[in-house]
């Protein structure tokens, strides 16, 4: 039913009496979407009619109601939702608006109020056929209290779950439909397909003085120190295992000696020259190294009672450095093995020094100056007598540690021999409990370098643990041999023997005897037991493959993510720790074949050969699946540095740390 305008703007001038205009706005567009106002502008134009009632003048709820019933709609107009006038339905008046500033708008029921939308925004009162409307007016600055019950929180974390288990589904379907539309079936790198790879490596690109931070000023200079050089350290041992490892190990290969013509030895190694010079500069920043760790140790433990201490170290042990400087002289102790067993380097080095003398006796017949020729011989010289002479180790340990001028005094300093030995002693107490067993990784890498850090602590305090020395020893009886790189194979007690020769006199000859023979034991022992290890091993990397298979192909369910994380973890660590123990089996069996000059039986060549196969089977699952498994171990690191802050933090609440 259709109004006139004019009879409308009268009974909405009496509604709206009282209201603000924000309200009145609010029901004219409402009346605009109705279609009961045609009119432009027709708030502006009606306003000022009941802008500011007169005073004793207010809008009740029978106005509402009359204006309702005049539309004609029975109470069935959809009016905006209001609070009651003050005093209109309650016989408290002002006071009860007053103490009610704060609450919520509701729309007051007089006879049952029926919400027409869903939202409760539109309210129809009914009272006899006609409408009935309270209305209140409110101040702008009027807000809610807030009262935190929880309830939010809750419904954040339901909504937040929700939405996981929506992106989980959507993800599925996507590679569903991924694997449906690609050539190969799921994430599968082909190995012969694929020669190429990207190595990408995460850098850290804070300084040392952006990561060490603490309260106290002494003590981050202290482990700023300490932390450069471990630094230096790693770099030092990368540089040697990319560099100069393959280097020495690959000279002279892919040429024999039918098909090379005379002077082609002296050419070769004219050309080598220039890398025995890096390797000359690279093992002299070792010695510096070495010695800047001892003196910076020597000068944090000082047995002086009367000299100022730099910090308090009582029960302080600053075991990783010690470890890393073991990591140092073990590869210190590596190039002297790799020198001494290449035999085409020492040939083909005697050829050039003679070269050298027919050059010298006759200079311009080779168009060299007899004044250059001489300064060339003397860097030869030391060439041979730093590199070649298999003294690499031996001149490192024997340096002056003391210094000359006063400065830091190493040799006479008791403290820092006995803690010297205690980081020893404890280093080699975690290593010797899983040297042999089936989790062991590096360990044996820690033992040689326990054994050099032994030796360079004979050297500069000339005292010696007889009981330890002789548990050094005992090692050799569970691991005879140990594979530096390649195929250089490392002995312990010769080492041992060698480098202290004084404490050797201290054991008597059968427990020295008994080890080389032991040697020979554990060789015919692990011939004849490689086709048990070969079975074994078979069993153990064929169920592992299926578990890496089904792990990797199952979809991770969000409620259950830190399970599977856990046990993706477990999966990828059992088969690094099976590659290792194949490796080693590998590496060990045919090294000490070739170092002890014996022959290898038929059924030894299947088995090794059985095991390569093995060792190749495991690489190849760990890149068939190299998507998948770069994805996780994203989430496994994020996943055990939670786990890690989480125990750290609880430990700062009880005070453990």
């Amino acid at each position: 039913m259709m109004f006139t305008t004019s009879k409308l703007s009268i009974d909405i001038t009496k509604m709206c009496q009282g209201l603000c205009i924000r309200d009145c706005a609010m029901w004219e567009q409402i009346m605009r979407e109705q279609g009961e106002i045609r009119e432009p502008k027709w708030l502006e134009k009606h306003s000022e009619r009941w802008r500011s009632p007169k005073p004793g003048r207010s809008t009740t709820a029978g106005t509402a109601g009359a204006t309702a019933a005049a539309f004609g709609h029975g109470g069935g107009l959809a009016f905006p939702a209001a609070p009651a006038v003050a005093g209109a339905t309650s016989p408290a008046g002002p006071r009860e608006r007053r103490r009610g500033r704060g609450r919520k708008l509701r729309a007051v029921t007089v006879a049952g109020v029926r919400p027409l939308s869903p939202h409760g925004r539109f309210g129809a009162v009914s009272v006899g056929g006609a409408g009935v409307m309270a209305v209140e007016t409110l101040s702008p600055d009027w807000e809610f209290d807030r009262v935190d019950d929880g309830s939010q929180k809750i419904h954040a974390e339901v909504q937040l779950k929700n939405y996981g288990k929506f992106l989980e589904e959507y993800t599925s379907q996507l590679r569903r439909i991924e694997d449906a539309l690609d050539d190969s079936i799921g994430d599968v790198w082909d190995f012969n397909l694929d020669p190429i790879a990207l190595k990408l490596l995460p850098y850290e690109q804070s300084s040392l003085l952006e990561l060490i931070k603490t309260e106290n000023k002494v003590l981050n200079k202290v482990i700023t120190v300490y932390a450069a050089l471990c630094c230096e350290i790693k770099k030092l041992k990368y540089e040697a295992e990319t560099k100069f490892y393959n280097g020495l190990l690959f000279y002279g290969e892919g040429a024999t000696s039918a098909s090379m013509v005379e002077g082609d030895c002296q050419i070769q190694m004219g050309r080598f020259i220039s890398f025995l010079q890096e390797l000359s500069c690279f093992v002299t920043r070792c010695y510096e190294v070495v010695m800047n760790v001892v003196h910076q140790l020597a000068a944090l433990y000082i047995s002086n009672k009367i000299a100022p201490k730099i910090i308090e170290t009582t029960g302080v042990h600053f075991q990783t450095m010690y470890e890393h400087l073991g990591e140092l002289l073990t590869v210190l102790l590596t190039l002297d093995e790799i020198i001494d067993n290449h035999i085409t380097l020492k040939d083909h080095w005697t050829m050039y020094k003679r070269l050298l003398k027919s050059v010298h006796h006759n200079p311009s017949k080779f168009g060299i100056q007899e004044e250059k020729l001489k300064p060339f011989e003397k860097f030869l010289l030391k060439l041979e007598g730093q590199l070649l002479d298999g003294m690499i180790f031996q001149a490192c340990i024997e340096q002056q540690f003391d210094s000359l001028n006063g400065g830091v005094s190493v040799s006479k300093n008791s403290t820092f021999a006995e803690e010297f030995a205690h980081s020893i002693r404890s280093i080699f107490a975690n290593v010797e409990a899983k040297l042999g067993e089936p989790s062991e990784i590096d360990q044996r890498d820690k033992y040689v370098g326990i054994c050099g850090l032994f030796v360079l602590h004979f050297q500069i305090f000339r005292t010696i643990d007889k009981k330890f020395y002789k548990s050094l020893l005992d090692i050799c009886k569970k691991v005879p041999a140990i594979t530096l790189t390649a195929n250089i194979i490392w002995f312990p007690d010769s080492f041992l023997i060698q480098k202290i020769p004084a404490a050797a006199k201290l054991l008597d000859r059968k427990s020295l005897q008994a080890i080389k023979i032991h040697r020979d034991t554990f060789l015919q022992q692990k011939a004849q037991s490689l086709t048990k290890d070969v079975q074994s091993y078979y069993v153990f990397v064929s169920s592992w493959m299926m578990k890496m298979e089904s792990i990797l192909s199952k979809e991770q369910r969000m409620d259950k993510f830190a399970e599977d994380l856990t046990n993706r973890c477990n999966v990828f660590i059992q088969g690094f720790l099976y590659a290792y123990s194949i490796s080693t089996i590998i590496k060990t069996t045919m090294n000490l074949y070739m170092s002890m000059q014996k022959p290898m039986t038929k059924t030894s060549v299947k088995a090794l050969c059985r095991l390569v196969e093995l060792l190749k089977a495991i690489e190849h699952m760990f890149y068939r699946r190299s998507m998948v498994v770069a994805d996780s171990v994203s989430h496994i690191t994020q996943h055990l540095q939670h786990q890690g802050s989480s125990f750290y933090f609880c430990g700062q609440e009880k005070g453990d740390f």
